[in-house]
């Protein structure tokens, strides 16, 4: 539990730090559209290193073979494996994409937190889910508050609710929002996996990761502007911290950010599957809650994002409600593991 709690915190949190980091440094540094984000760049570093951080948990160096990269066989069909990979891929990428289109840290945070709503309709709809009533009023209040976060900061500007004004803006909400339905759709059919399979989060972690990486040829001139801009020294700013590694390179400080976004991306994984497998639900969704406060507040205090009022009553709403939400679910199932005891 302390380990999984250390990661979850330690690597989880370091991560939106970092990433914050790294796309406020990006914003000073004159460059081309094509260049500007890093959401391809940031989203296949990521992979990449948690496949090779993952790899030696699911091979047999002794009975394995070359060709198969010595990987051990898996318990759960490719089949099943390649269309969760199909679904990451797509959420990852949509997710990072969102940064280039005046998103906000603290609004992605607040605006994902809104996913227990779109997996409660997706459970409903898609997986013959029942919710009861509290459950329901909480998915009504989350659902409020993202859309108080969403609404600008002054109403009575008659600019500030023009679609033509900020185009980026409305295709990051987009962005955001099929991916929030995506990963719905993806915990309902990893959940279908883990009930037939078992917990196999060592195989998922890394089969999610590694099965993706040939998927990023799509997108492979956008990483590679992308690793150009992040490389080059002389796009630093004088007051910039500049480190030296061996043989003599110069490393700029982007890429040093980059290296601890991936690593911070594998710890966090790693704890979150680490937390499943050892807790309940209700204690893994309060620490991920938890979890994200303060990376929100991490988000705000250490590079000055303006919370506005809309943020700040939309982001209250949004946490008290999935709050509320796993308390219901939490008591639904205590009332059918009694009405199962009494049949019994």
């Amino acid at each position: 539990m302390i380990s999984s709690l250390v990661q979850v915190f330690g690597g989880c949190c370091t991560n939106v730090f970092v990433l914050d980091k790294l796309m406020a440094k990006n914003d000073t540094i004159p460059s081309d559209n094509s260049s500007k984000s890093l959401a391809s760049l940031i989203t296949f570093s990521q992979f990449l290193f948690v496949s090779m951080a993952s790899y030696t948990h699911n091979t047999d160096f002794k009975n394995g073979q070359w060709s198969r990269l010595y990987l051990k066989k898996s318990n759960v069909p490719m089949r099943k494996w390649l269309a969760l990979v199909s679904m990451y891929f797509a959420i990852s990428l949509m997710s990072n994409w969102t940064f280039s289109c005046n998103i906000s840290v603290p609004m992605y945070i607040v605006f994902r937190s809104s996913g227990t709503v779109i997996t409660m309709l997706v459970g409903w709809m898609f997986g013959g889910k029942s919710y009861n009533t509290s459950q329901v009023v909480s998915c009504c209040v989350i659902t409020l508050g993202v859309l108080i976060n969403s609404l600008p900061a002054d109403l009575s500007d008659e600019r500030s609710l023009s679609f033509e004004i900020e185009p980026k803006f409305l295709l990051g909400i987009t962005l955001l929002m099929v991916s929030t339905l995506l990963s719905a759709f993806m915990g309902l059919y990893s959940e279908s996996i883990h009930s037939k399979y078992g917990n196999q989060w060592k195989e998922s972690l890394f089969y999610s990761h590694f099965l993706a990486l040939p998927l990023f040829l799509v997108v492979f001139p956008q990483i590679k502007a992308e690793f150009i801009q992040v490389w080059k020294v002389d796009n630093i700013s004088r007051d910039a911290f500049q480190y030296l590694v061996p043989f003599g390179i110069v490393v700029s400080d982007q890429s040093v950010s980059l290296l601890f976004n991936v690593v911070s991306q594998y710890i966090c994984i790693r704890g979150v599957s680490l937390l499943v497998g050892s807790n309940s639900a209700l204690t893994v969704t309060v620490i991920l809650l938890i979890r994200k406060i303060l990376s929100l507040f991490i988000s705000i205090a250490c590079f000055g994002h303006e919370l506005t009022r809309n943020g700040l009553i939309g982001g209250s709403m949004v946490l008290s409600g999935a709050v509320l939400y796993s308390l219901a679910g939490q008591k639904n199932k205590k009332k059918s593991l009694k009405k199962g005891k009494k049949d019994i």
